[in-house]
């Protein structure tokens, strides 16, 4: 009998410090726990709170332990992935800018020769309204580009076979009233390419070069 009583004892003794063992090891395992949450919290609280964000901000990852690592990792990898679609929304619309800029300024160009010399020059408007017209239908395509482009980064443009002199002589009649522009092309060019997209880097390339050249300047286009 009291053998049983040692034993009931003993067993009572070890049950009791096996409890106490482990809310120490939990305590334990909390602290270390914790401590590299609480980092990564205020590493996320300070980003936050910066008054000037670069879109290439990371969280500071404790490296211990392990798990808190791999969390911190994991939020770095979405947060990047979110600055990248931030920048590449902001690139978007300066790209939407400047690609717009030169046909609506061709257009305003177009509508403020009919509105002074119309009346008097009544063989300009069929001219003039045609040009009007181009440039609509290329801002739309335009649209059309950049949409399906903001869409997809990896968006292919649909490429043919395209004689770009047609092109290079439509774009260049569009700025024949204000500055001379002489053009040096073969009777044809034929390339692999969107007919769309070339028209635009014509426009954006000739007008840059109306733009930062005097009006007394020629400006020569030549293709070969």
């Amino acid at each position: 009998m009291r053998m049983f009583v040692i034993i009931i004892e003993l067993v009572i003794i070890i049950l009791i410090l096996s409890l106490v063992i482990g809310v120490w090891i939990i305590s334990q395992l909390s602290k270390r726990l914790n401590q590299p949450l609480t980092a990564l919290t205020d590493s996320t609280q300070d980003l936050i709170q910066k008054p000037k964000q670069s879109y290439h901000e990371t969280l500071t990852v404790p490296t211990n332990p392990e798990e808190v690592q791999e969390l911190g990792d994991v939020f770095n990898t979405l947060l990047g992935s979110l600055n990248d679609t931030i920048l590449k929304n902001q690139q978007f619309i300066s790209d939407a800018s400047h690609e717009l800029r030169t046909p609506i300024a061709v257009i305003l160009g177009h509508t403020e020769l009919l509105e002074k010399h119309a009346a008097d020059h009544p063989e300009i408007i069929q001219e003039s309204v045609g040009y009007i017209d181009d440039e609509a239908h290329q801002m739309q395509e335009l649209v059309t580009s950049l949409l399906a482009l903001s869409r997809s980064t990896k968006a292919e443009a649909e490429l043919t076979t395209v004689d770009v002199v047609p092109i290079i002589r439509t774009v260049v009649a569009q700025y024949q009233q204000g500055q001379q522009v002489v053009m040096q092309l073969p009777e044809k060019l034929l390339i692999h390419a969107n007919a769309g997209q070339v028209q635009q880097i014509l426009t954006a390339l000739i007008d840059n070069a109306r733009k930062y050249s005097s009006v007394e300047t020629q400006v020569t286009v030549s293709a070969k």
